[in-house]
């Protein structure tokens, strides 16, 4: 299995790693910030509607809609 030879550190060299809801509102703001139009989320846990209501109540709210 080649994810034996990936270290945590390796991961967050190249993916957004956080448990903190408002370092993923800073995360995201810095992208809209500087352009982006569209932003796609993905969790890799096993509770997908944990994460949905986590982002949907505590950090989506912080940017405008249209």
């Amino acid at each position: 299995m080649a994810s034996r030879f990936i270290r945590p550190e390796d991961m967050r060299e190249s993916v957004l790693v956080s448990a903190d809801l408002g370092r993923h509102r800073a995360w995201l703001a810095e992208y809209a910030a500087i352009g982006f139009t569209e932003i796609q989320l993905h969790h890799v846990g096993t509770s997908q509607r944990a994460f949905i209501e986590a982002f949907g109540e505590h950090v989506m709210p912080t940017f405008s809609h249209g």
